[in-house]
């Protein structure tokens, strides 16, 4: 997800995710300061649920803003320490990782 107001918290960010699925984690980005740098990321545990969030949530006012999700382009991302499961690919704001942690 991007295009976030600096102001919007992770929990407020949660809040919304959490209507459209089982959100595993989501991360507001900061930068060397620890101010928001208005994007992130944020995992459910299925991919009917990223989708959804696709869906239902992409350009939602947020803080006074149209929020942005989209696919994440990065494809598979290895988790380490989480029983060898990888991450599927989907929306930035709404991957699905295989198995919950």
């Amino acid at each position: 997800f991007s295009n976030v107001p600096y102001t919007v918290s992770e929990a407020e960010l949660l809040s919304l995710f959490r209507q459209v699925g089982s959100v595993l984690e989501l991360n507001l980005f900061q930068n060397e300061l620890g101010r928001s740098r208005g994007m992130g990321h944020c995992l459910f545990q299925s991919p009917q649920e990223a989708q959804l969030a696709i869906q239902e949530l992409r350009d939602v006012d947020v803080g006074g803003r149209p929020i942005w999700i989209a696919e994440d382009s990065r494809g598979k991302t290895p988790l380490s320490g989480k029983g060898g499961k990888g991450a599927g690919k989907g929306p930035m704001g709404a991957m699905h990782r295989a198995q919950p942690y």
